[in-house]
């Protein structure tokens, strides 16, 4: 069943949100993407600690294959005029295997961003933007993409 809106499930653990990403209908819900483009099929989690999140969203790569995006949502500090700003960072990576997101997400977990980092940096690079207009992008690379695939 294809949903327009989040569905929060609350806190988790490693071993909870590694359950939930197998349990997840990817390529169902990635047809269900391609048929209406403005669904993104996503699993995330957030740590209230330290204000990042880990994403995985799915389309359709070809007619039945799936293509992952593993989103890294960051907090960073910039001097600019000798004011601190501070604002998020959206980087996207693309990978048609699962196997090589569930060491990110591991990481992740483990808080352990250097390893985190050295885990997205073999995958294909897709976004990186201030969070600000880091969705907008998103969507109109999305539907770049699908644009193509058709």
């Amino acid at each position: 069943m294809a949903q327009e809106e989040s569905d929060i499930k609350g806190e988790t653990d490693l071993d909870g949100f590694l359950a939930e990403i197998e349990r997840f209908p990817w390529y169902d819900q990635a047809v269900l993407a391609e048929r209406n483009p403005t669904l993104s099929p996503t699993v995330s989690v957030t740590d209230l600690k330290t204000d990042r999140s880990v994403f995985i969203s799915v389309g359709l790569a070809g007619s039945r294959k799936v293509s992952y995006w593993v989103g890294y949502i960051y907090p960073v500090q910039k001097r600019f005029l000798g004011i601190d700003r501070l604002f998020r960072r959206v980087e996207m990576y693309e990978t048609e295997r699962m196997d090589r997101i569930i060491p990110i997400v591991k990481a992740f977990f483990g808080r352990d961003d250097q390893e985190l980092r050295r885990r997205l940096a073999p995958l294909s690079p897709y976004l990186r933007v201030k969070e600000s207009g880091g969705w907008s992008a998103y969507m109109d690379k999305k539907q770049q993409i699908v644009k193509q695939i058709k």
